[in-house]
């Protein structure tokens, strides 16, 4: 597979950072969110018009080196045909069950995406996460997810945004209160516990075993089909 960071780029179509301003990122932000195949563009955009979520502490910058710039495509279809139970085919299935695209991103905006190595990695590779972790897209899902994030102390942007996202679910879905929490207990124990999981390059491991590399990583999944551990 060939890695977006060894595509050759034209000059004069490459984003630098700095270069947009703000009414030209809500612009493209807003056109990149209805295109195809690179709905990632849109999530760029975003991280270069409010700021990046990068760590604060130099040994976790270190442990993103290899995956700064690291955002090859991926082709849902070419996964599909992988083992049952491979990471790819696991990602694969999850990916169709809730309708998702994955959010590959243009070579012109690498640029960008360099930038901010956390922030881009994240984004490209939070559905990913679900499946990895076990958690469905609902709010106790999403919540979980965050959790899982702010257990493993990538930024103290996402920590933020963990708990942002605790109080933002509760107050749209009050009924659910009881599984929100119990995902957000759920997931931080999981980060708490697990090896840094945005440091993987799972585009390199598609044919793995979902559960060995589960093992590999401390992770032990939410135990229940919606991804809402029980009480």
């Amino acid at each position: 597979m060939t890695r977006d960071d060894e595509i050759e780029v034209a000059p004069e179509t490459a984003v630098a950072p700095g270069q947009l301003g703000k009414l030209e990122l809500m612009k493209r932000i807003a056109a990149a969110s209805k295109a195809g195949d690179n709905v990632g563009d849109a999530g760029i955009y975003k991280l270069e018009l409010v700021g990046g979520m990068e760590p604060d502490d130099p040994r976790m910058k270190e442990l993103l080196a290899p995956v700064a710039g690291y955002h090859p495509r991926v082709d849902l279809d070419a996964l599909a045909d992988l083992a049952p139970g491979s990471l790819g085919r696991e990602y694969a299935d999850h990916m169709r069950l809730y309708g998702l695209h994955p959010l590959n991103v243009s070579p012109q905006l690498l640029g960008i995406a360099r930038a901010y190595p956390l922030g881009a990695r994240y984004l490209v590779t939070h559905d990913l996460f679900h499946t990895i972790l076990g958690f469905d897209t609902s709010a106790a899902g999403e919540v979980g997810v965050y959790a899982f994030a702010a257990g493993q102390g990538y930024s103290r942007g996402l920590t933020r945004a963990y708990r942002t996202s605790v109080v933002a679910f509760a107050l749209y879905c009050p009924h659910r209160i009881g599984d929100l929490l119990r995902a957000r207990r759920w997931g931080l124990a999981m980060g708490r516990a697990a090896a840094p999981l945005i440091t993987c390059r799972f585009e390199e491991r598609w044919e793995q075993p979902l559960a060995d590399l589960r093992a590999e990583y401390r992770i032990e999944p939410a135990p229940t089909r919606d991804g809402t551990p029980p009480a």
